[in-house]
């Protein structure tokens, strides 16, 4: 269902959407967003997206409590805005961004403001509240998407890390001109190139068609993964934008995609010891952005087509074009729009839009239990691994290529329990992954309720039917559902 905000909507403070119900104050919260796009030069006040504002809105003042200010400053207008008037358009930001309702001023404080920094401005540099209202203009939908994408790509590192601009000559050449032999997962939402620099560092390259929506999963992707560095997670390093084209560029040395070594029947299946090592690779890059990145981050599509390999097989996971991030003490989030892969997504979100760390570890937990079995997953498989873990007769379903013990199907198992709180953290599944040991309690508990469940259903004459399948297939993001910006840990 979608529960998108209509365009002409105004964008509610957090005290009202946690009500559902406007107050009088939360014109001055969308006239604190008004200043921050202003000066961050972001478009933050697309009506339909609550939560780009809101993630603009708490980046802005974690900006500001810190002292930061050059760095929420578009460049464009660094040198034009007087530090007198920035201060005073944060200090007003922030007063109406107050999280209570009775410190926020009231609307005719907030123009009487303006007006005074208005007037301070135009003294200061002999500039015209007409010149600043064009320059915020070029933002506004219908502005130039190039022009704000290549600022957004130019600060969104801020001063401690920058993305290299590539030039198109010099990817072309890396990738051999994006040639069929060099490109990786061809049936992808999204070609990836494999190639190598003139300095010998090996790059993966992501191209995509303009429009609205890709930019707006560039900026998101480029967000994250210019704040976060593990060795399991994708590293950018650079962007290309050649008239309509766009490009992100990664490094590392990919090989193939884990679905396509999965999925595709001339490829070699591989041994339990290399499977091991993906998940295993995999589970430690989601508790990486889970617990220990500068912000947490939920990926919402962890999926064999998102994780990559090397030449060592060492997994990289990928595709955060619709990661979210959590803000401080934040445990969950609803989302009016779900992204990501049926077969693979958590029922919470699925059903509801919540998403939390355990909504990454439904997927990881479906990803196990395919990568056990070699087979693409669909309701009708995790049933059927369900019942013949037990009837004790899980040699029907695991693949007879491998060797593998029974108690990874039981991990497999325990994460896409239909309760996310009976779900295991993501460190117990990194820590049960290296030591098994651990697993009797939860799996008897889980034990207990599979076969709860399963009286309930056969007293109501309602089993579930094993050939209602639900084939795999992508689900994207909304154009309004975006989050171009971080909240800071």
């Amino acid at each position: 269902m979608d529960n998108r905000q209509p365009e002409n909507a105004t964008p509610s403070s957090p005290a009202s959407v946690d009500r559902r119900s406007l107050r009088s104050t939360t014109d001055e919260h969308v006239d604190a967003e008004l200043d921050d796009s202003i000066n961050v030069g972001r478009a933050g006040v697309d009506r339909s997206i609550d939560e780009e504002q809101w993630a603009l809105a708490i980046w802005a003042q974690y900006s500001i409590k810190e002292g930061r200010l050059k760095q929420i400053v578009d460049t464009n207008i660094r040198g034009s805005l007087s530090p007198k008037c920035l201060k005073l358009f944060a200090q007003l930001a922030k007063g109406c961004l107050h999280r209570h309702l009775k410190q926020r001023p009231t609307m005719a404080e907030v123009v009487v403001c303006l007006e005074s920094i208005l007037a301070l401005q135009e003294k200061a540099s002999n500039t015209s509240q007409l010149t600043i209202m064009q320059y915020f203009a070029r933002f506004a939908p219908g502005g130039s998407h190039v022009n704000s994408l290549e600022l957004y790509f130019d600060t969104v590192g801020g001063e401690n890390q920058t993305l290299r601009r590539f030039d198109l000559n010099t990817l072309t050449v890396a990738t051999e001109n994006f040639s069929e032999g060099n490109k990786i997962s061809p049936h992808a939402r999204e070609p990836l190139y494999k190639g190598k620099l003139q300095n010998g560092l090996c790059i993966a390259v992501a191209p995509t068609s303009s429009g609205t929506q890709r930019k707006k999963e560039y900026m998101n992707e480029a967000s994250i993964l210019v704040k976060v560095e593990h060795e399991n997670v994708a590293k950018l390093i650079g962007y290309c934008i050649e008239g309509n084209r766009w490009f992100l560029v990664y490094d590392f040395a990919v090989v193939e995609s884990l679905d396509r070594l999965i999925f595709d029947p001339e490829c070699t299946p591989l041994n339990w010891d290399t499977r091991y090592k993906i998940v295993l690779g995999v589970a430690r890059a989601l508790l990486y952005l889970h617990k220990d990145a500068p912000v947490q981050v939920i990926h919402c599509d962890v999926t064999p087509r998102n994780i990559f390999l090397d030449e060592s097989f060492n997994a990289k996971l990928s595709s955060f074009w619709n990661a979210r991030c959590l803000a401080i003490n934040e445990a969950d989030r609803h989302l009016s729009r779900i992204y990501g892969t049926f077969g693979y997504m958590a029922p919470e979100y699925e059903m509801h839009g919540k998403i939390s760390t355990k909504t990454d570890i439904y997927s990881l937990g479906v990803l196990v239990l395919g990568i056990i079995t070699w087979r693409r997953p669909n309701e009708s498989l995790l049933e059927h691994i369900e019942r013949n873990w037990l009837e004790g007769t899980l040699s029907k379903i695991i693949d007879p290529r491998i060797d593998v013990d029974s108690s990874f199907v039981e991990i497999g198992l325990l994460c896409v329990q239909e309760d996310a709180a009976d779900r295991p953290t993501t460190e117990e599944v990194v820590s049960m992954l290296l030591d098994r040991s651990s697993l009797a309690l939860p799996v008897a508990k889980m034990r207990e309720k599979v076969i709860t469940a399963r009286e309930r259903l056969y007293v109501t004459g309602s089993p579930v039917d094993d050939n209602d399948s639900l084939d795999s297939y992508y689900i994207g993001a909304d154009e309004d559902d975006f989050l171009s910006e971080l909240i800071p840990r």
